[in-house]
């Protein structure tokens, strides 16, 4: 046999057989890991009483409708709330407040205070109060005030006008209706307001 012959027929040992051998056993030994269920999450407990104290407001709210209605709206909110309503408008009647921030942020304050106070009696209320009627329909007045403008003056106030901005046609709104005063009180829009609130605080 030639030494060319001898060469390819010898059988070296393989220096990586032990490594791959012995990797594959390890994998062989290595046990399969046993399926196992997630467990549930751990908020789904909070989030089941969260839904029961919602459900429990629900129907505790449903009840007193029928029973106290005392306890979903304070009657004595809202006429506070006119009553200082009104005392700012005998201050703009007086003295022109179209330059006084405050007065603007105040005014725009009581305004929202109204309307929440007045949407709160009539959505639970089986008959609605004289009271309340007559000042939802002083604020839809105020929300048609004036005609000829583009924007109204209740919109500057639902708007937060003298508190997130000053709009300049609310500022001439505030000038014009003090003027107005000035100028012929028996006329004025002011004044005609001024009445309608008193009305209200007289009608409880």
């Amino acid at each position: 046999m030639s030494d060319f012959q001898k060469f390819i027929n010898r059988k070296d040992h393989d220096p990586y057989e032990n490594i791959r051998i012995s990797r594959v056993e390890n994998d062989k030994k290595r046990p399969e890991d046993p399926y196992t269920e997630l467990p549930p999450p751990a908020t789904r407990p909070l989030v089941f009483a969260s839904l029961v104290s919602v459900l429990k407001k629900i129907f505790t709210t449903l009840f007193n409708k029928g029973h106290s209605h005392e306890l979903l709206f304070n009657p004595e909110q809202l006429l506070e709330s006119v009553a200082t309503f009104k005392t700012l408008i005998e201050i703009l009647i007086e003295e022109d407040q179209s330059h006084n921030l405050a007065f603007t942020h105040q005014l725009s304050q009581v305004w929202h205070k109204l309307q929440d106070d007045c949407n709160s009696i009539l959505a639970y209320s089986e008959q609605a109060p004289s009271y309340a009627l007559k000042t939802k329909h002083f604020l839809n007045a105020l929300s048609l005030y004036p005609e000829s403008e583009e924007h109204s003056f209740g919109f500057y106030l639902t708007h937060f006008a003298g508190e997130d901005w000053t709009p300049f046609p609310f500022l001439e709104m505030l000038e014009h209706l003090h003027q107005e005063c000035q100028t012929s009180p028996e006329n004025a829009t002011l004044v005609e307001w001024l009445i309608d609130l008193t009305e209200i605080l007289s009608s409880c």
